[in-house]
């Protein structure tokens, strides 16, 4: 009877490891986003779309010393066959694609 009630907590406990693991996962995300929201090294680009563009709007946030770049926002769903990208187009040099993603429908 000891054994299965081993078991049975040994397998509790592994439960227990993979959400404390989520969680502390979650919470160094969000001190991520913080710190990328409170930087003065981050550049906040407001955008909105222009006539004949794509409805939406929303703010990139960039901050190239954390080499990290997010887009807040709401854009209308792309089609299915087909996704958006974002690009970083600094003063000086090549535009650099920041990555592809698809609006949630």
């Amino acid at each position: 009877m000891l054994w299965r009630e081993n078991t049975r907590l040994t397998k509790q406990l592994a439960s227990l490891g993979v959400s404390v693991d989520k969680t502390q996962k979650q919470l160094a995300d969000t001190q991520e986003m913080l710190h990328l929201y409170s930087s003065k090294d981050t550049i906040k680009v407001a955008l909105a779309p222009k006539p004949g563009m794509i409805k939406g709007d929303g703010e990139v946030m960039y901050n190239e010393k954390m080499g990290l770049l997010m887009y807040d926002g709401w854009i209308a769903p792309s089609p299915d066959d087909k996704s958006y990208q974002l690009w970083v187009v600094p003063m000086e040099g090549k535009p650099i694609i920041a990555g592809r993603f698809q609006s949630l429908h």
